[in-house]
């Protein structure tokens, strides 16, 4: 990926933090005051291989788009929005102004530079579930991610792996240690069916 091609959307200023001698700042105010100066924003990140990542608030994915193959983004920013009354009327959708340089295209006699121009519109933007949905897919997505990391970690765990032991070999120690002492005892020829069924769970062998 090449430089950050970043356009944030309508920044509101963050004020001033206020600290007072011998009084500890307040994390919870900063964090607040932090989501308020992304939220209502848009951040679009452009790479060498001609796609757009758009990230709503600065961490809500939207997905992305692609300009073309061969070309790289230079810069981009937000047209401004037509009059509307916003107690009558929707408002407007968001359209974004972008230039691009076309690669291994040096300009030529029909061709005097070796950039276009793009004009993007992003209609569904501004709608209030649009923020909600792309919310919860990213959740959702970072709550997969845990859990699938959580299953391959309880999976070497039991199975082992080239650095660990397997637990389920713990499990069988554990049995075969119980009936020793059965057979030390000398009153149980066979042992009882619930630590046959813990045998057969924690070591996975059908034995018994």
């Amino acid at each position: 990926m090449t430089d950050l091609f970043a356009a944030t959307i309508s920044p509101e200023p963050r004020p001033p933090t206020t600290y007072i001698a011998g009084k500890r700042p307040n994390n919870q105010q900063d964090v607040l005051e932090s989501h308020k100066v992304n939220s209502e924003s848009l951040l679009v990140v452009g790479d060498s291989s001609g796609y757009l990542h758009f990230l709503m608030d600065g961490h809500y994915s939207l997905g992305t788009y692609n300009i073309d193959i061969s070309c790289q983004p230079l810069s981009i920013y937000a047209l401004p929005d037509p009059p509307y009354n916003p107690n009558i009327e929707m408002p407007p959708e968001l359209q974004l102004f972008l230039t691009a340089q076309i690669g291994g295209a040096p300009p030529n006699h029909y061709q005097s530079t070796n950039t276009r121009a793009l004009n993007l519109k992003l209609p569904l933007l501004r709608l209030p579930w649009t923020r909600q949905l792309a919310r919860s897919s990213t959740t959702l997505r970072a709550l997969l991610l845990y859990s699938n990391a959580t299953i391959r970690e309880m999976r070497d765990s039991w199975w082992g792996s080239d650095t660990r032991e397997p637990a389920r070999n713990l499990g069988r120690k554990w049995v075969t240690h119980l009936e020793q002492l059965s057979s030390n005892h000398g009153d149980c020829k066979q042992l009882p069916s619930s630590i046959i069924l813990a045998g057969q769970q924690l070591t996975d062998v059908g034995k018994y």
